[in-house]
């Protein structure tokens, strides 16, 4: 999600607590695939059902509340940590500056993606794996846990400490190395509507 390919800076990195490298699972810490037991296929067919069946009777409410359950395990410590860092954002603020990295095109437009969802948390929650900053920011987004918003004048001075971050210059020098002009394109992260939602469980 982070990298494509091309500019993998995580999976070089993976010694150190990268992300997971293709065809590695997300549980293995020794080289070896995690060991999951697969689901029988008749064992399928009867979650399939008992799904079907909640269904039947479960209005709106309760569904949001399966799917917030479900959200919530599907969440390791450091999202939950970056979670926290964006419900600590006062309301009416933008949340935290983030940006992604873009080859141009030789027309000017948005070409291959080199770095993508890096934004500054680390420096604000005591994340076990730092790095991992953009696979985490992925995984909420795909969760809906969280959303991507325009580029805000009020982060305007957090944008340079991210353009310094030793993984961003690394994927830049790789970029300009090949003869491609990167281009940041600057947003801002914050809770969704429904991470706020599951964020105030907390409290209920």
């Amino acid at each position: 999600m982070a990298l494509l390919p091309r500019f993998d800076v995580f999976s070089r990195r993976a010694g150190r607590g990268g992300a997971p490298a293709d065809g590695q699972a997300a549980g293995a810490v020794d080289g070896t695939a995690a060991a999951h037991p697969a689901v029988p296929r008749q064992g399928a067919g009867q979650q399939l059902r008992r799904l079907l069946a909640e269904a039947e009777s479960q209005d709106a409410a309760a569904g949001r509340d399966a799917w917030l359950a479900r959200a919530v395990e599907h969440l390791v410590p450091d999202e939950a940590r970056v979670l926290a860092v964006l419900a600590a954002e006062p309301d009416g603020t933008p949340g935290r500056a983030l940006v992604h990295i873009h080859c141009m095109t030789p027309t000017g437009l948005n070409g291959e993606s080199l770095l993508e969802n890096v934004v500054g948390i680390g420096d604000a929650a005591p994340l076990a794996l730092p790095q991992l900053v953009p696979y985490y920011v992925g995984r909420l987004l795909a969760l809906d846990l969280v959303e991507i918003g325009p580029a805000d004048p009020r982060l305007e001075n957090d944008y340079p400490a991210l353009l310094a971050d030793p993984t961003v210059l690394e994927a830049l020098t790789a970029a300009r190395a090949q003869g491609l002009t990167p281009r940041v394109m600057r947003h801002s992260l914050r809770l969704s509507p429904l991470g706020r939602e599951l964020w105030d469980l907390q409290d209920a």
